[in-house]
């Protein structure tokens, strides 16, 4: 009986010790990236900082260049 009380006393606390890290909070950045689509354009923007690229080719391969610096948006519309 002693064994079944010390399992059910583990289980237990580990089962509080998950709902107390879920309960945590934590930086999200589900969604921080943005994606569009032009004619034969390809964008990606970072929702947080305002910084831009786009798909362009270089050299025989295509590469990520920066269309808009970090922050540059924000501080040109006074965000």
């Amino acid at each position: 009986m002693k064994d079944i009380k010390s399992f059910l006393i583990g289980f237990l606390m580990c089962a509080c010790m998950f709902l107390f890290m879920g309960q945590m909070e934590g930086t999200n950045y589900s969604g921080r990236y943005e994606l569009g689509v032009n004619n034969d354009n390809l964008y990606a923007m970072d929702k947080m900082t305002g910084q831009t690229w786009y798909r362009a080719e270089h050299d025989g391969e295509l590469v990520w260049k920066e269309s808009v610096k970090r922050y540059q948006f924000r501080n040109k519309f006074g965000y």
